[in-house]
């Protein structure tokens, strides 16, 4: 009777998590960029009250509102918005006003305008964290949703589709292949004719432990029979065998990347790889087979078989990669006055807005977003919400030097240091890069991203395995995320701190 009773437990539970057809893309697209408000709120607040900078406080400004938007305040998300950007405006508003009161700031057209100017020509010494932002609230988005889509304050339409359709739970591999690639040796160097050979090598080798940790999910999701949709990826197949085989695929195609002109390498195999695997899927009836299996049959009979959504999505999820090394090839170009920056992020946006349209109408006459398939839509559709995010937290970054520049308040981050400046500066101390002077949390998700990923996943199970997560009330979910979200941040602001770092890349 046990025996039967964890199993009806486990397919109720399987079932809670699927057959599901998603949300508008608006929506996801509100709930992604939950953390750029957060983010502006937290750099501001920071900025004006550094007394008050703990790690307490950069959970309840950054996670906290995540996790909000996720479950309770899902449907309220407006709210939401106006909470984080009002407090930030306010903060901004008191603290001008405070400077005009006491004869610090101008606020008379001419000041305006010589401000303005010489702000655009103010140089930076280190690269804008926008990338790093936009990478890591991606992260954290994604390790609340796979522990809250098992409790009954996640809304449905969230969680992952069964075949087709947008749900939040679907951005999750295609956003986090998308922030791998774009900070990969591929994007951060260029390869040469004669080096690949040991590229290729040390990639090959470099990429065996995703392939272990792909061994031991299935092992110990197999050993202790835990829960796992077999539409996600298969039968034996898992998110770090996807990762294993697109890290594998880009460096066996390097032979052939390194003799393209630079400004296409990678971004002309993606469209050739997306394009080719579009029109098997649409014409030679590859999404039926990923849907149905041979001949309608449903039915698993060889290994292939058994992984098909993995494998054959895998191919899809190779060409949002190498679209993603382009991308940070472009965005690692040295730019050093904040100038330089404005058109760079003008033709992001611009990218993004065709992106956007590209994705309605493939959605419209191609075929509809399939994270299953990693489709040709899902992969417009993930550039799209990832380009966006980037110029969102550019936003993010130019607004808060700005005022940091205008009300002659120094940003504590030490990111912005300008030599020729140092009046502004002048209240910087030796603390100033400080791990406690900088955003901690996305700081730890930045030094071990995937194995952030990874302890959330162990979390995940140990929850899972410990709590009857279909019965839990709203008040203990939410206990549970937010205690959830709490240790797993701290573990890696720690880990930060004792200069522990970890690359499974």
């Amino acid at each position: 009777w046990q025996v039967m009773a964890a199993t009806d437990y486990k397919q109720l539970k399987i079932d809670f998590v699927s057959g599901h057809n998603g949300t508008s893309l608006f929506e996801i697209a509100l709930v992604t960029y939950i953390p750029v408000a957060g983010l502006l709120l937290r750099t501001i607040f920071v900025m004006f009250i550094p007394f008050l900078h703990t790690y307490l406080t950069e959970f309840i400004i950054v996670v906290v509102p995540v996790i909000l938007s996720c479950t309770l305040l899902s449907d309220h998300l407006s709210l939401l918005y106006t909470i984080l950007l009002g407090s930030t405006l306010v903060l901004v508003l008191l603290v001008g006003l405070l400077k005009f009161i006491q004869g610090e700031i101008c606020l008379d057209y001419i000041s305006l305008e010589h401000t303005v100017w010489s702000f655009a020509r103010l140089s930076v010494s280190r690269p804008f964290p926008f990338a790093t932002n936009s990478r890591c609230s991606v992260t954290l988005i994604s390790v609340v949703a796979i522990l809250a889509v098992d409790f009954v304050v996640f809304p449905r339409r969230f969680a992952k589709c069964e075949s087709y359709g947008s749900g939040l739970m679907d951005t999750g591999v295609g956003l986090f292949i998308i922030a791998q690639g774009g900070v990969s040796p591929e994007a951060r160097s260029a390869l040469g004719k004669v080096e690949w050979e040991w590229n290729l090598l040390r990639n090959l080798l470099g990429t065996v432990p995703l392939l272990v940790l792909g061994v031991i999910r299935f092992a110990t999701t197999s050993g202790l029979d835990y829960h796992t949709p077999l539409t996600e990826y298969g039968y034996h197949w898992n998110f770090f065998f996807t990762l294993w085989v697109v890290r594998v695929a880009v460096s066996l195609l390097e032979p052939v990347i390194v003799y393209l002109p630079m400004s296409v390498a990678y971004l002309l195999p993606s469209l050739l790889l997306i394009g080719g695997y579009q029109f098997a899927l649409s014409q030679l009836g590859l999404s039926e087979y990923l849907l149905h299996g041979y001949k309608h049959t449903d039915r698993r009979v060889s290994l292939f078989d058994a992984n098909r959504e993995g494998i054959l999505s895998s191919i899809g999820f190779t060409a949002l990669y190498m679209a993603s090394v382009q991308l940070g090839k472009y965005m690692f170009k040295s730019r050093f006055l904040i100038k330089s920056w404005i058109p760079v992020q003008l033709k992001l946006g611009s990218l993004a807005g065709a992106l956007w349209t590209l994705t309605v109408l493939s959605h419209t006459f191609i075929e509809p977003i399939s994270r299953r398939m990693a489709n040709l839509t899902y992969y417009l559709w993930m550039l799209a919400l990832s380009i966006t995010a980037l110029v969102l937290f550019f936003v993010v970054d130019l607004i808060s030097l700005l005022v940091s520049y205008y009300l002659n308040i120094p940003l504590p981050t030490g990111v912005y240091n300008d030599p020729t400046r140092k009046t502004i500066y002048q209240r910087e101390t030796a603390q100033s890069n400080n791990l406690t002077k900088i955003c901690c949390i996305v700081s730890g998700i930045h030094e071990n991203h995937l194995a952030f990923f990874l302890i959330a996943n162990l979390l995940t199970g140990l929850v899972n395995l410990t709590v009857d997560t279909l019965s839990a009330s709203v008040l203990v979910s939410m206990i549970i995320l937010l205690f959830y979200m709490f240790v797993l941040c701290f573990i890696f602001v720690l880990a930060k701190q004792r200069g522990i770092r970890t690359k499974f890349w």
